[in-house]
């Protein structure tokens, strides 16, 4: 990947895209005992307008979307002018998919992959890649937001050069994903021990049946009372801080692998376990919550210069949920999450006994309570989620 990035390095030097960097386009040949890759095909490759000669418009009047959807940047979808940026974007993807084994944008139909492509969810990112320092590179490829987006493809191949990938801890085959083979979009004709299907009497899959790993985040921030003549600016202030963290730490959740069920106010809903399933869903989950608590602890100081205090508060719970065909889960687990997080102190993690059980063999924990989770004076005792085990 090292070298495709050095051959991009050189194309857009000279001013040219690509426009379809994917698997196919990319061969290696072995020289001796040293292996040589190259680019491939530049048939629809473009010049970026700073290169383009002054006739140009006479060569191409209309705007056209070119490309591989799985491998597309989303402006390419949206048939935009080309840029550099396009192609640093596919050769996120390509990396990722090296380092899982698998396409990270694809879908069961064209519509699909595109609609996931031009999606403002992140492109979720496996645990043990988030947490190496190539996660942060892949993290400012793989920007959705073209003005975000790293576009300096010399100034990306000098920090990828410098990473030790040595040390990425993480099996591929052992973490494949069940939807991989069965989407959540399609009902599967097998029964398997993760997903159970119940069908009507035609024979016919209605419900699908799942275990889903639901974690709720809360964002609190507080201004100090500024007096009366204050209030509006100490109002506005906060807001817009407000809903910046709220979007920082869904975005941060996507990344690692939760899909977003919905919000409210300062609260945000997230599934692990739903698209995507894994062996690892809940402990995806335990990473995102300590993630955001560590995130927040770290900027204390900066936000108290501000003259806020920004705080955070995170639940989770493992159960089943009932999912019926083209709809998003919508279960009474949902309620339990919420129920936990709002007894988390602000700065903490509270999880359900059920979501001990997967996480005990990492994490130490603190019984902290145990009160009514419901109008049925159903009892739930509940944890605090502590340090790592060594």
């Amino acid at each position: 990947m090292g070298q495709v990035l050095e051959g991009l390095v050189g194309a857009h030097q000279l001013g040219i895209v690509h426009r379809d960097l994917k698997p196919h386009n990319i061969i290696v040949r072995k020289i001796g005992s040293y292996y040589q890759v190259k680019i491939l095909d530049f048939g629809i490759g473009a010049c970026v307008p700073e290169a383009r000669c002054g006739d140009y418009r006479t060569i191409t009047l209309t705007e056209e979307t070119v490309g591989t959807p799985s491998y597309s940047a989303p402006e390419q979808l949206r048939g935009e002018p080309p840029t550099v940026k396009s192609d640093i974007y596919a050769w996120g993807l390509l990396f990722l998919e090296c380092l899982t084994g698998y396409p990270s944008v694809r879908g069961e139909t064209l519509a699909e992959t595109c609609y996931q492509q031009l999606s403002q969810k992140a492109v979720p990112l496996p645990v043990w890649v988030a947490t190496h320092p190539v996660g942060e590179l892949l993290q400012r490829v793989l920007e959705k937001r073209t003005k975000t987006r790293w576009g300096d493809t010399e100034a990306i191949f000098k920090k990828f050069d410098r990473i030790d990938l040595s040390d990425i801890v993480g099996d591929s085959k052992k973490q494949e994903k069940l939807s991989d083979k069965f989407p959540s979009e399609a009902i599967p004709n097998t029964i398997d021990t993760v997903t159970q299907l119940n069908c009507d009497c035609w024979g016919r899959p209605t419900i699908q049946k799942k275990q889903l790993s639901v974690l709720c985040f809360s964002i609190r921030v507080q201004t100090p009372d500024l007096g009366q003549s204050g209030v509006g600016l100490a109002l506005d202030t906060a807001e817009m801080l407000h809903k910046e963290q709220i979007n920082l730490y869904c975005k941060l959740a996507s990344r690692f692998g939760g899909f977003e069920a919905g919000r409210l106010g300062g609260t945000a809903l997230f599934y692990y376990g739903y698209k995507q399933v894994s062996d690892n869903d809940t402990l995806l989950a335990a990473h995102t919550a300590l993630e955001i608590i560590s995130k927040i602890a770290q900027h204390k100081t900066d936000f108290q210069r501000r003259g806020v205090l920004v705080t955070a508060r995170v639940g989770i719970h493992v159960g089943m949920v009932s999912i019926f065909h083209g709809e998003t889960p919508n279960s009474y687990i949902n309620g339990i999450a919420m129920w936990i997080e709002q007894r988390a102190n602000f700065g903490s993690v509270v999880v359900s006994e059920d979501t001990v059980k997967y996480l005990k063999s990492y994490f130490n924990f603190k019984k902290i309570d145990a009160r009514n989770a419901s109008e049925d004076q159903q009892v739930l005792e509940v944890y605090a989620l502590l340090e790592k085990r060594h």
